[in-house]
């Protein structure tokens, strides 16, 4: 898998952990790891008794057998370790919520135009 590393592939979740996903490729049947610390999206807490990683802010969540697209992001080949990135349908890595950064951005920029309304000389 070191030759298809910054390659997309689709999977299917084949294991959750509290450390990440375990995704296992439709194409090759290799399997590797999704990192929690790669799970930019959000923040997210491992339930046990239902096999899941469950999302605080947007309440998204991973189960076993959900089908997922995924990047090579690492591979370890002594190790026999594969790391892959989750990506969205436009193959860029899911990040958090940009959408609420420009709200905020455009939100100050109002603030300031609204003071300039109303300041007078």
């Amino acid at each position: 898998m070191a030759n298809h590393l910054g390659e997309i592939f689709t999977g299917n979740i084949t294991g959750v952990t509290e450390w990440g996903l375990y995704v296992e490729l439709n194409d090759n049947l290799c399997e590797g790891l999704v990192p929690m610390r790669d799970l930019a999206d959000d923040f997210y807490d491992f339930d046990e008794k239902n096999q899941c990683l469950i999302g605080r802010r947007h309440n998204n969540r991973y189960r076993l057998g959900d089908s997922v697209r995924i990047k090579v992001a690492r591979t370890d080949l002594e190790k026999k370790q594969l790391d892959f990135v989750l990506v969205d349908e436009n193959g860029n890595p899911l990040a958090c919520d940009n959408h609420h950064a420009e709200k905020k951005s455009s939100a100050k920029d109002s603030h300031k135009h609204s003071k300039k309304k109303h300041h007078r000389k």
